[in-house]
C-alpha cells in the first residue's frame, strides 16, 4: 500500500510540474538513481512486421479514439503491441538498462507515452501472455490461444493491397468479421485474434466499435526483438479477474483508490471532484 500511495503522489507531483521546466522529483536524487526497469528476454528476432490501424468507439460519450500497433511475427512467437511501446522498446534494446536513471526514462515514457496491452504468443504451444494496466501496478495473465470457430463466408476485400476472404465469428461477447489475406499463410492477426487460414488483415465487431485495419507490412529487423518482459513490480492474475477490475478502476478511479486504502489528494489537500459523467473512452473489447 505504501508503494502505491508513493506512485500516486509522484504522478500527482509530474502532473503539477507538466509545464514547468523543473521537477522536484525527476530533478533531484531520486532522478539520478537507477531505474528498476523490466528485465528484458529476447526470444526471437521477428520475420515479418504488421502495422495495423486500430480505432475504438465508446458509443456512452459519443467519442473515439485511435492509434496504431504492430504485430512481430516470428518461427515460434508473435508479439502485439502499440507502436509507441515499440519504439520505446527499440530504444532500450539498444541500451544498457542498468545505467538508464529515473530520470532518463521518465523522458523516455513521456515522449512516446504508450499504452497497454502487450499480447505475447507462443505458437507451438498454444500460449497467450498478456499484460495491462490497472494504474498504478502492471498485471498479466496466462490463457490458452482462444478458439474463435470461424464460419468461412463468400465474399473479398482489399486491404493493404491484398485481396482478403471474409469470415465471421462470435466472440466473448461481441461479433466480428474479418478479411484474411490467403496469399499471406500464416493464422494471425492483431490482439488475439488468429486461427484463419492467412493473415487477419482487416477485422471489426458488428457495431464498428473495435476496428483493426493492416496500412504496412515489412520485414522484421534487429530493431525490436520478439521479447518476455519479468519484473517483480509484475503481478500474476486471471483473465476475469483482471476484466472485472479494471472496469471497477476505469468506471469510478476515485472509489477504486479509496476502496484499496488510498487517500487521493490534490497538491492543495483537498479532494478532487471528477465530472459525474466519464469523459475518457473506456469499451472494452471483451464482454465476457
Amino acid at each position: 500500500m505504501k508503494q502505491i500511495t508513493i506512485l500516486l503522489s509522484l504522478l500527482v507531483i509530474s502532473v503539477a510540474n507538466a509545464q514547468s521546466n523543473y521537477d522536484p522529483v525527476y530533478d533531484g536524487e531520486y532522478g539520478k538513481q537507477i531505474a528498476k526497469l523490466p528485465k528484458e528476454i529476447i526470444l526471437e528476432e521477428p520475420l515479418m512486421e504488421y502495422i495495423y490501424y486500430y480505432l475504438v468507439s465508446d458509443p456512452e460519450i459519443n467519442k473515439s479514439e485511435d492509434e496504431y500497433k504492430i504485430l512481430l511475427v516470428g518461427r515460434d512467437y508473435t508479439l502485439y503491441k502499440e507502436y509507441n511501446r515499440y519504439r520505446l522498446d527499440s530504444l532500450l534494446q539498444h541500451r544498457d538498462i542498468s545505467k538508464v536513471t529515473n530520470k532518463e526514462y521518465r523522458d523516455l515514457f513521456w515522449k512516446y507515452v504508450p499504452s497497454p496491452p502487450h499480447i505475447l504468443k507462443n505458437k507451438t504451444e498454444g500460449l497467450i501472455w498478456v499484460y495491462d494496466r490497472i494504474s498504478p501496478d502492471t498485471y498479466y495473465y496466462e490463457e490458452n490461444t482462444p478458439d474463435f470457430h470461424w464460419k468461412l463466408e463468400d465474399g473479398t476485400r482489399t486491404v493493404c493491397g491484398h485481396t482478403c476472404q471474409k469470415a465471421t465469428c462470435s466472440f466473448r461477447g461481441r461479433e466480428w468479421t474479418a478479411w484474411y489475406a490467403v496469399d499471406i499463410p500464416m493464422s494471425q492477426g492483431p490482439w488475439k485474434f488468429g486461427g484463419l487460414p492467412g493473415l487477419i488483415m482487416q477485422v471489426e465487431d458488428s457495431k464498428r466499435e473495435h476496428v483493426f485495419t493492416a496500412v504496412s507490412i515489412r520485414k522484421g529487423s534487429k530493431d525490436c526483438m520478439i521479447s518476455r518482459k519479468e519484473s517483480e513490480w509484475y503481478f500474476k492474475t486471471n483473465r476475469e479477474w483482471f476484466l472485472k477490475t479494471q472496469r471497477k478502476m476505469m468506471e469510478d478511479p476515485l472509489g477504486y483508490m479509496q476502496s484499496a486504502g488510498v487517500l487521493v489528494k490534490n497538491p492543495d489537500g483537498t479532494i478532487p471532484k471528477l465530472p459525474k459523467k466519464r469523459l475518457y473512452v473506456f469499451n472494452p473489447i471483451e464482454k465476457e
